[in-house]
């Protein structure tokens, strides 16, 4: 019943800010379509072979990465201002196995996230090294401590 209420709500407030106006038609459909969402979503797990389940350090990787969001625009912003250039850095990242499904998704989230903050792209993934190149807006300390608390998931 959790699970179904998460969805629930989570689909209707997806919905309402998709929207961009709340009105009681719009809240209705809102319930509606999570309603809907929630129904569809508890059936396909009951009929799927394969189950939909995320790491707990995925979680944790996105609340950093939402945690650190203001620093980054306000860095960003910094470096526009004055005209200041960025850095290529090596950090390290642990790649997986090449040919396993799960690693390559984690690989492809955690630098999708990466490349979403507005101080730092990711460049290349070297292959066969257990790192990334990234370009960022640094200052010298923060090039020489370009590590991560989490090598699997460093945003």
């Amino acid at each position: 019943m959790v699970v179904f209420t998460t969805i629930w709500g989570l689909s209707a407030l997806a919905y309402l800010g998709m929207a961009g106006q709340v009105s009681v038609a719009e809240i209705g459909l809102a319930f509606a379509c999570g309603l809907i969402a929630a129904f569809w979503a508890i059936a396909l797990e009951s009929v799927a072979e394969i189950h939909l389940r995320f790491e707990t350090a995925a979680g944790a990787a996105a609340v950093r990465a939402l945690a650190n969001l203001p620093r980054a625009i306000a860095k960003a912003a910094i470096a526009l201002v004055s005209r200041r250039g960025g850095a290529v850095v090596r950090q390290q990242f642990i790649r997986g196995r090449e040919q396993m499904p799960a690693d390559a998704a984690r690989r492809a989230t955690a630098l999708l996230a990466i490349s979403l903050a507005p101080d730092k792209f990711v460049l290349r993934i070297p292959l066969g090294r257990d790192e990334i190149e990234l370009h960022t807006l640094v200052t010298n300390s923060a090039v020489a401590n370009s590590t991560s608390a989490d090598l699997r998931w460093p945003v």
